[in-house]
C-alpha cells in the first residue's frame, strides 16, 4: 500500500498533460487508512469534486490491478487548507422589530 501512490502518480504522469497531471493529480496527498482503504486529501472542495468526477474510477482501477484486491478509496479535503461553514453557524440575518 505504502508504493500504491507512487506507482499510480508515475502512470497518470504518463497518462495525462502535464497541466493536468500538476492541477488535478499531483496535489492529492495519500494517507493509508485499516486494510483495505486509503484516503486522498485534496487541497480543496474544487479538486476534490474534480477528481472524483473524472479520475476516481482510474484510481479505483490501478488500486485493483496493482494490489490485486478493491481498495476503498475516500476523497476528502486536506483540514486547515480550506475553510467551510456549516449552515448552522453562518450568521443569520438581522430580524428586525417594528413598534408601533
Amino acid at each position: 500500500m505504502e508504493n500504491f501512490w507512487s506507482i499510480c502518480l508515475d502512470r497518470f504522469k504518463q497518462e495525462l498533460s502535464a497541466q493536468q497531471f500538476n492541477t488535478w493529480i499531483k496535489p492529492l496527498k495519500c494517507e493509508p487508512q485499516k486494510k483495505g482503504a486509503l484516503r486522498l486529501l485534496a487541497p480543496n472542495r474544487f479538486v476534490q469534486q474534480w477528481v472524483k468526477d473524472r479520475f476516481l474510477r482510474r484510481i479505483e482501477l490501478l488500486a485493483e490491478e496493482l494490489l490485486s484486491q478493491p481498495v476503498a478509496i475516500e476523497l476528502a479535503v486536506a483540514e486547515g487548507e480550506a475553510v467551510s461553514i456549516e449552515p448552522e453557524k453562518r450568521s443569520q440575518p438581522r430580524q428586525e422589530t417594528v413598534q408601533e
